[in-house]
C-alpha cells in the first residue's frame, strides 16, 4: 500500500485522528501543555497513555516541562517517563499509529513561518510484533504519580532554568527515583499456555475484559521475541518472569508453608501502584494468573493446592 508524508497541518491530523473512544498511546519526548491541550480537549477523561522524556538537561534547557504531569493528574491521564526517548509515536487502540518527527509543541504541529519542517506517516494494521514493540517501550517507562513529581519539583526549584540551546551532557544523573512495583508489572493473561494458544490463534481472545491488549502486555512486559514454537516460548518466559524483579520479591515471600490467596492478594495491595490498565482486571484475577505463572512455568519447584477452599502457592517438599 502507498504511503504519504504528511507534512501540514499536523496539529489537525492528530486532532481529529484522536476524537473517538479508543486507549489513546502517545509517545513523544517533547511536550507543551497547551499543545496536547488542543489536541486532545476533547478527551479530558479519557483513556490516554502518555511516554515522555524528563532528562535532566532537557528540563534545565526548558524543552522538557514537567508541569504535564499536573495537566495529566487533572484529566486522569497516566504519565510515564522514558530518558531514552527519541521517538515520536502516536496511536489509538494499537490498530495503527502515526510516527515520525513531530513532537507536541506549537512549533513542530503548526504552520507558521518559523516552525520546524516535520512529517508523520501512518502504519495501518500493526503487526503483533509492532504491537509488542510499542507496548514494550511503556513497561520499560517510569510511571509519574505525586511523590516521583515531588521530587522532581524540587530539583527543578533548586536550579536555574537554561533557555539557551545547550544541553550539556546526555549522561546527567541528577534525579534519582524509586520505581516502585506496578500492577502493571504482573502477568494478565490466565496462564502461559493460555498465552501461546492466543499468539498462535488457537483460541480467541476474550474481548469483553479486552484480552488481545492483555496478550500484548504480557509478551512486552517479558520481552518474548519468539512466538512459533511453544518451548520456546516457555523457555523465554520462564527465564524473564523468575528475573523481573516484581517476582523476586514476591517469590520470597513463599516457603514450604506455602502464601495463602489471601496474603499474595494483600501483599500485592502492599507493595504495589495501581495505574489504569487497557485490560480488565481485578486483583483478585491478577493474584489467580500470578500463581498459575509460578507453578506453569517451575512445576518441579512450586506447586498450588487447596486446602480449606483457598489456594496456597508453595514450594514442594
Amino acid at each position: 500500500m502507498d504511503r504519504t508524508i504528511e507534512s501540514e497541518n499536523l496539529k489537525k491530523l492528530l486532532k481529529e485522528y484522536f476524537i473517538n473512544n479508543k486507549r489513546k498511546l502517545i509517545i513523544c519526548p517533547f511536550i507543551s501543555n497547551s499543545t496536547i491541550s488542543e489536541i486532545l480537549e476533547s478527551n479530558k477523561n479519557d483513556d490516554v497513555i502518555i511516554v515522555t522524556s524528563w532528562r535532566e538537561d532537557h528540563l534545565k534547557s526548558g524543552v522538557s516541562n514537567i508541569e504535564l504531569y499536573n495537566l495529566a493528574k487533572k484529566r486522569n491521564w497516566s504519565l510515564f517517563i522514558n530518558n531514552s526517548l527519541h521517538l515520536k509515536l502516536y496511536s489509538n487502540g494499537l490498530e495503527d499509529a502515526w510516527i515520525g518527527s513531530a513532537n507536541i509543541t506549537n512549533k513542530a504541529l503548526s504552520d507558521e513561518k518559523r516552525s520546524n519542517i516535520e512529517g508523520l506517516i501512518k502504519i495501518s494494521n500493526l503487526t503483533l510484533l509492532d504491537k509488542v514493540l510499542i507496548e514494550g517501550i511503556r513497561t520499560k517507562s517510569i510511571f509519574i504519580d505525586e511523590e516521583k513529581y515531588q521530587i522532581y519539583k524540587e530539583w527543578m526549584d533548586g536550579i536555574e532554568i537554561d533557555k539557551e540551546d545547550d544541553y550539556g551532557s546526555p549522561d546527567l544523573k541528577v534525579i534519582e527515583v524509586d520505581e516502585g512495583f506496578l500492577i502493571t508489572e504482573l502477568p494478565t493473561i490466565i496462564s502461559p499456555s493460555r498465552l501461546y494458544d492466543l499468539i498462535t490463534e488457537e483460541e480467541d481472545p476474550d474481548e469483553e475484559w479486552r484480552e488481545s491488549y492483555a496478550m500484548i502486555h504480557d509478551l512486552a512486559l517479558y520481552e518474548i521475541s519468539n512466538y512459533e514454537n511453544k518451548i520456546d516460548l516457555l523457555e523465554q518466559l520462564k527465564l524473564n518472569f523468575f528475573q523481573h524483579p516484581f517476582i523476586v520479591s514476591f517469590s520470597k515471600q513463599i516457603n514450604k508453608d506455602g502464601m495463602r490467596f489471601g496474603a499474595a492478594k494483600e501483599w500485592l495491595q502492599n507493595n504495589c501502584t495501581s495505574i489504569p490498565t487497557p485490560y480488565r482486571r481485578e486483583l483478585t484475577e491478577v493474584t489467580q494468573c500470578l500463581f498459575r505463572w509460578f507453578e506453569e512455568l517451575n512445576p518441579d519447584k512450586y506447586e498450588i493446592i487447596t486446602p480449606r477452599y483457598a489456594d496456597v502457592l508453595r514450594i514442594k517438599d
